[in-house]
């Protein structure tokens, strides 16, 4: 049986301020480091083979600080989406299926089948932001 974990990249400004970010580059902000201090501790008991995550900063910078033993492998199919002019604007948020940053997710792989066990849990964070109200 495989877990399969997948975490949401640390707050940014943008996430705060309600910007759609899809591919924009944004640095993680100072909440985003701590949170990812955070997830550290959520996996430090959990063993981890390998780190996957998209090439923007904020996932890369989420990703070392949450496993410094590892060196993320940055998988571009792994990327945001591309939110063309949308990118940069800010609120007519209407997502429907929502994960707060860092967050974490995790499926089960057992006998060629996919389980989603856990989803958005954030007990972890000291703080969150709900960005999308």
């Amino acid at each position: 049986m495989k877990r399969i974990y997948l975490i949401r990249h640390g707050e940014t400004e943008s996430n705060r301020k309600g910007v759609f970010r899809g591919r924009l580059d944004i640095p993680l902000s100072q909440n985003g480091r701590e949170q990812a201090v955070d997830l550290r501790r959520y996996f430090e008991n959990i063993p981890v083979d390998v780190v996957y995550t998209s090439p923007l900063q904020r996932a890369v910078e989420t990703a070392e600080t949450v496993f410094p033993g590892h060196i993320p492998v940055k998988e571009k199919w792994l990327n945001n989406l591309d939110l063309g002019k949308w990118s940069g604007m800010e609120k007519n948020y209407y997502w429907r299926f929502h994960l707060d940053n860092a967050s974490v997710s995790l499926i089960i792989l057992d006998r060629k089948r996919f389980t989603l066990v856990k989803l958005n849990d954030t007990h972890h964070l000291k703080q969150t932001v709900m960005e999308w109200y």
